[in-house]
C-alpha cells in the first residue's frame, strides 16, 4: 500500500502539467498574416538583389563615362560625318542626363538596400509572431512606400528627357538626308514608354501591397495576437 502513492505521483503529475501548456504556446498564424510576411521577404530579397545590381549599373555606367563616349551604337549604317556626329552628340546628351540624376540614383539605392533588408529581417520576425517583427514591416512598408515614389519619379523624368533626345536625333537625321532607317526610331521610343508604363503599373502593385500590409498589420486583432503570443512566451 506505502508503495503505490510515490509510484503514482512520480508519473501523473508532471507530464499532466505540461500538456496544457505546451498547448498554450501554440500561436495559429492567420493565412492573410502568413502571406503578407512571406511575400514581403519575398519582395525584401529582390529589393536586396536589385540594390546590388543597381548598384553595379551605377559604377559600370560611370567607369564607361570616364573612359569616353566610344563608338556611336545607335545605328551602325551611319557613314557619313553628319550622321556619327549626331550619335556621338545624342550618347553625349543621355549621358549629361545621367550624370545630372546621379546624386539622386545613388541615394534611391542606398534606400532601396535599407528598405529591403528591412522588409526581408521584419517579414520573417514577423512570421514568428514577434512584436519586433510587426512593428519593423509596418515601419518599412511606410518607407517602401516612400522610396516608390520617388524611384518611379526619378525613372520616368530620366526616360522622359532620354525619349525627347532620341526623338530630336532621328528628326535631324531625317532633315539632314539620312539613308532610310525603317522602324527603328519608332522601336527605340517605344521601348523607352513601354518601360515607363512597366514602371507604373508595377508602382502601383508594390504600393497597394505596402498600404494593405500597414493596414492589415495595424488592425487591433493583428496586434492583440502578436501582444497575445508575446506574453505566452514571457509568462509560460
Amino acid at each position: 500500500m506505502s508503495s503505490i502513492p510515490p509510484s503514482f505521483d512520480h508519473y501523473a503529475p508532471p507530464r499532466g502539467a505540461e500538456l496544457p501548456e505546451a498547448s498554450a504556446h501554440a500561436s495559429p498564424v492567420p493565412s492573410t498574416l502568413k502571406a503578407i510576411c512571406i511575400i514581403a521577404a519575398v519582395l525584401g530579397g529582390l529589393g536586396l538583389f536589385g540594390a546590388l545590381a543597381g548598384a553595379g549599373g551605377l559604377a559600370l555606367g560611370q567607369l564607361v563615362n570616364n573612359v569616353g563616349p566610344g563608338a556611336p551604337t545607335v545605328s551602325p549604317d551611319a557613314q557619313t560625318p553628319s550622321e556619327l556626329n549626331t550619335q556621338q552628340r545624342m550618347q553625349a546628351r543621355m549621358q549629361e542626363t545621367a550624370s545630372r540624376y546621379l546624386p539622386w540614383s545613388i541615394l534611391m539605392v542606398g534606400v532601396q538596400f535599407i528598405t529591403a533588408l528591412s522588409l526581408l529581417i521584419g517579414g520573417l520576425i514577423a512570421l514568428k509572431l514577434k512584436p519586433a517583427g510587426r512593428k519593423l514591416l509596418m515601419l518599412a512598408s511606410l518607407v517602401a512606400v516612400a522610396y516608390v515614389l520617388c524611384s518611379s519619379t526619378l525613372y520616368i523624368m530620366m526616360q522622359t528627357e532620354n525619349a525627347g533626345v532620341l526623338r530630336e536625333m532621328f528628326q535631324n537625321m531625317s532633315e539632314r538626308g539620312a539613308g532610310p532607317m525603317g522602324a527603328f526610331p519608332k522601336i527605340m521610343t517605344t521601348m523607352l514608354y513601354v518601360g515607363i508604363v512597366f514602371t507604373l503599373g508595377l508602382s502601383l502593385v508594390k504600393l497597394s501591397f505596402y498600404a494593405i500590409t500597414v493596414v492589415y498589420m495595424g488592425k487591433p486583432p493583428i496586434k492583440a495576437l502578436y501582444e497575445t503570443a508575446e506574453s505566452s512566451l514571457v509568462d509560460p
